[in-house]
């Protein structure tokens, strides 16, 4: 199974990033300007991923289980696509692929643990409702086997980064750069 993981960053200057997302994206309020810079490059690279299979900019739905904002797991219908979207500090990142559900999480710093375990909920859709726990393969999640595939991204000396696909099996994990990183 194959999995593209995207990524950018939230300060390069782009002026086409405005131009894809969709009113209610860029209406979204932000208390932080580099809040709304992060989730402006999130949303834009992953339009960009999505566009780069499909050939069209997507429909995105956000909808949280929890209440009735546009803040969950982003979904692109009728696509046959699975994405997932992080950032920390000035690093976006965005996974995509067919195989099943997926999960990314990228960190400044170097605590891999806190991403593996991210990007399995992340995968699962559950998020920060359920407790950490530690992610080892197989992957046990609630107290059950999970069938997942988990790998560790090599992002540089500033930041680290895990990938979670929900099938097992052998994971082909292409890195795409865009901008200057």
């Amino acid at each position: 199974m194959w999995c593209q993981v995207w990524l950018t960053e939230a300060g390069r200057a782009d002026p086409l990033r405005l131009e894809l997302l969709d009113p209610a994206e860029r209406a979204r309020p932000f208390l932080r300007a580099p809040d709304r810079a992060r989730f402006t490059a999130g949303a834009a690279l992953l339009r960009q991923a999505v566009m780069a299979h499909t050939g069209t900019n997507p429909v995105v739905t956000r909808a949280c289980p929890d209440c009735d904002r546009p803040h969950g797991k982003p979904l692109v219908p009728d696509t046959g696509l699975h994405v997932s979207v992080s950032h920390s500090g000035d690093l976006v990142a965005v996974a995509v692929t067919t195989a099943a559900p997926v999960g990314i999480d990228v960190e400044l710093g170097s605590d891999l643990g806190w991403c593996r375990w991210e990007s399995v909920v992340k995968a699962t859709g559950d998020g920060m409702r359920v407790p950490f726990f530690p992610v080892s393969d197989p992957v046990s999640y609630r107290g059950a086997p999970l069938a997942a595939t988990v790998r560790d991204l090599e992002l540089g000396p500033d930041h680290v980064g895990a990938v979670t696909v929900l099938a097992r099996g052998p994971l082909d994990v292409e890195v795409i750069s865009c901008g200057s990183r």
